[in-house]
């Protein structure tokens, strides 16, 4: 990552002390370390705040998996009920990580997602805006879905996972590249 300040990135330590870039780091910045020391499977760790995610969060609830994109996320979902604070210091961060353990993807009432592959990570960001975004409109009917197999969704989850996440990946960087060939360089 070094030599690459003009587009945004920062190197910090385990400690989360930035020892390379210019920008300040939030202090949230605490979930990706604990993450990265806890955790050998968090090679990518994202942390962001989907409107649709954040809207089901408040209402307190998971989505409900309506659509094949959502075996994706089948049996990777927690929901923490109680607020109680920014995780913006190393033992809040451990104690979140802890209350997920069971789950390969923690999350809090917003996204929060570990995997090993960049473009499987970069694809699942995306994807649960969208499984939340149906779910919630799903929600807006005041019917039930449709109930999936779990067997089907197992298997989606599988073919998600090998095939979609590097075709997304591709698709994704072919249009940062069009709007912006300068991005390469």
């Amino acid at each position: 990552m070094a030599g690459n300040h003009g587009i945004g990135l920062c190197v910090v330590d385990e400690n989360a002390r930035v020892i390379e870039g210019r920008w300040d780091v939030t202090p949230a910045i605490r979930i990706h370390t604990e993450l990265h020391r806890l955790r050998s499977d968090a090679r990518v760790v994202i942390h962001n705040h989907p409107y649709y995610v954040s809207l089901i969060a408040a209402l307190g609830k998971l989505p409900e998996l309506v659509h094949q994109t959502g075996s994706l996320f089948l049996d990777d979902m927690c929901f923490v009920a109680t607020y109680d604070g920014e995780i913006n210091t190393a033992s809040r961060a451990v104690d979140l990580t802890h209350r997920k353990r069971q789950r390969r993807n923690p999350c809090q009432s917003r996204c929060r997602r570990c995997r090993t592959d960049l473009p499987e990570a970069v694809y699942r960001a995306a994807s649960i805006e969208r499984v939340c975004e149906l779910a919630y409109h799903v929600m807006l009917t005041n019917r039930p879905p449709t109930s999936m197999n779990r067997a089907d969704m197992l298997g989606m989850q599988e073919s998600l996972i090998e095939r979609a996440a590097g075709v997304y990946w591709a698709g994704a960087a072919r249009m940062t590249i069009k709007a912006d060939p300068d991005v390469l360089t």
